[in-house]
């Protein structure tokens, strides 16, 4: 029996919201609209990607050398 002083058990509480969740997404259907997306930037440029790749193989070098040479210390 499920009374208002006791919370209902965890299944029963998330299918409750998961309904409610439900009722309330249909009930805005009517309201949509679809609209154009604005403004397409398209890929990043060809120096800018190279660049962002080639920090990110030298931040992994670092982090990786970083690593090995506390190893080192703690042997």
């Amino acid at each position: 029996m499920l009374s208002g002083s006791h919370p209902a058990p965890r299944p029963a509480r998330a299918l409750a919201h998961f309904i409610a969740d439900l009722q309330l997404a249909t009930g805005l259907l009517d309201t949509v609209e679809v609209r154009e997306v604005g403004v397409d930037r398209g890929p990043w440029p060809t120096w800018l990607r190279l660049s962002v790749a080639a920090l990110a193989v030298l931040v992994g070098w670092f982090a990786l050398r970083l690593i090995r040479v506390r190893r080192r210390a703690w042997a």
